[in-house]
């Protein structure tokens, strides 16, 4: 049995389903299907299905991880597995993960704003908008940050309706040959699909706000699955309407997708779709926000508004500093480098030492039955 908070800050389990998938939709979504290119191509799709289950199967050791913590979370499981000195070195270092990735959220959303919006605007006043915004919403609680992560499902699965319009253009035939890719190029689209899916590490930090209710774990696979079916569609939608070797070339094709779209009062459409995008982008940014907050909170016993404050100001300063394209790659680099390090090296061999450490007490709990 995992340790949850009392009744009165927790959250319904039904409400876990839109921070899952909140947590997984973000930027990378507008770019996705070009950088697939690389590897499988159109044949991408298989890695995005084998994604969703891959990360189905880390959702369910991320259950298991937060049973094992005193107090539900990490933090506590670090402290009480490596000591309190190296357990607030590896949250301190939690902490520096999630500013990290806070910092490509907003800096890949700005990047977009400046390329098709506001060319001419400052960095660091975009920066600056958003992360007011996130921080206003951070400091009025976790159940409304939950609230912002609704509205991020929510606006994203009403958006790819549209895409129904330039699809009687495309051509399904653009998918065939299927299965006519070498292991190697699957490989490349797999490592390519994953950081797509990151996100759902913020589960270990969140957990004891999230009541205890049988269905947890189905309801955040379910997310994870719509998520997953979503990636797919898109790419489809993407393959279908461009083709591979154009496809290939092209930076941001879902946004493209959106600029075949026009009414008769609104001729520039791609320019709502990239402001509307703001409010799927800005979930997984409270969420990162109040997880990094939360992780120095109970570290250092520190006042929590105060917390945010400076997380905040951490943030717009990274973000104001990064000035070049060059430098965003070398972060998108490294934040993805991190990431499937984080998910896919630290948290399996967490998993191994406490199910180690597990199996001994229940090992020397018997034999101090048996003794007595």
């Amino acid at each position: 049995m995992r340790y949850t908070l009392d009744k009165k800050v927790t959250i319904y389990p039904l409400l876990f389903f839109f921070l899952i998938h909140g947590s997984q939709t973000g930027v990378g979504m507008l770019n996705f299907s070009m950088v697939l290119m690389r590897g499988a191509e159109q044949d991408s799709w298989v890695t995005l299905l084998l994604c969703g289950i891959l990360f189905s199967l880390l959702l369910l050791m991320f259950f298991y991880l937060v049973t094992q913590a005193p107090k539900g979370d990490i933090m506590s499981l670090h402290t009480s597995i490596f000591g309190k000195t190296i357990g607030r070195v590896l949250n301190s270092l939690l902490y520096l993960y999630f500013i990290m990735v806070l910092v490509f959220y907003l800096r890949t959303y700005v990047n977009i704003i400046q390329i098709w919006v506001f060319p001419y605007t400052p960095i660091w006043l975009w920066c600056l908008i958003i992360l007011l915004t996130a921080m206003y919403m951070v400091a009025g609680g976790f159940r409304v940050v939950v609230g912002m992560n609704f509205w991020g499902v929510l606006f994203p699965s009403l958006l790819i309706l549209i895409f129904f319009y330039p699809f009687k253009f495309a051509s399904l035939t653009e998918l065939l040959p299927l299965f006519n890719h070498n292991l190697k190029e699957y490989w490349i689209s797999l490592k390519l699909s994953l950081p797509l899916f990151a996100g759902i590490e913020m589960f270990l930090v969140y957990a004891p706000f999230v009541s205890i209710h049988k269905h947890n774990k189905r309801v955040g696979i379910a997310a994870i699955v719509y998520t997953t079916l979503l990636y797919v569609l898109i790419f489809i939608f993407s393959v279908a309407y461009f083709d591979v070797d154009f496809l290939s070339i092209i930076e941001w094709p879902t946004l493209k997708l959106s600029k075949t779209i026009s009414f008769r009062l609104i001729e520039r459409f791609e320019y709502i779709y990239v402001f509307t995008w703001l409010i799927v982008i800005i979930g997984p940014l409270c969420l990162a926000l109040w997880s990094s907050s939360r992780i120095f909170m109970q570290e250092y016993k520190a006042k929590s508004h105060a917390i945010v404050y400076i997380t905040t100001g951490i943030v717009f300063i990274l973000c104001s500093s990064i000035q070049s394209p060059k430098h965003l790659e070398l972060l998108e680099q490294m934040v993805n480098t991190t990431v499937l390090s984080f998910l896919f090296i630290y948290l399996p061999l967490l998993f191994v030492v406490c199910w180690i450490r597990q199996q001994t007490m229940k090992r020397h709990n018997k034999s101090q039955s048996n003794i007595g």
